[in-house]
């Protein structure tokens, strides 16, 4: 009996059908690395941007604390904006120049978390590949992604020592 040399067709198909399954295991592997990584960085911004909008609450209540006592509600808080817009039943719009929305909820009664201080509340939402657009509509703000950082504030009147 004759031996055979080189490789049959079969053999071939096989081979070529395992360096398929490897390469597109590498591929799967390497886009939800890329995914995941997104997803943190943005979930960072989003951290930073929510400690941004507390220091920006913190700031008008040092400067004026009967100024800020009179919020009382949502309000949207975008790039550059030197005061609060009140949110009212509208969504916040969505930030151009970082692809952020952020919300600051001021509830003087201390929110059942503070006591005799404001409760201060800020999110920062996102969206990116994984959020639905159910009314599938391109101007509809939808979120699927959020941080929240809260804190209490409270007045402190300055006392001048003798």
């Amino acid at each position: 009996m004759k031996k055979q040399k080189g490789q049959t067709l079969i053999e071939a198909l096989v081979a070529l059908g395992v360096a398929v399954v490897v390469a597109t295991a590498i591929t799967i592997a390497a886009i939800s690395a890329l995914k995941t990584t997104e997803f943190n960085s943005n979930a960072n911004l989003a951290s930073q941007y929510a400690q941004e909008g507390v220091e920006f609450a913190r700031s008008i209540a040092q400067e004026d604390w009967g100024k800020f006592h009179t919020y009382q509600d949502d309000y949207c808080y975008n790039d550059n904006t030197t005061g609060l817009t009140s949110k009212g039943s509208n969504s916040c719009s969505l930030s151009k120049a970082t692809s952020f929305a952020r919300v600051l909820t001021i509830d003087q009664t201390g929110g059942g978390q503070c006591n005799s201080s404001a409760y201060v509340l800020v999110t920062v939402s996102w969206r990116d590949g994984a959020c639905v657009n159910t009314n599938n509509d391109p101007l509809y703000n939808y979120f699927c992604h959020n941080v929240k950082v809260e804190t209490c504030l409270s007045s402190v009147n300055a006392v001048t020592l003798p």
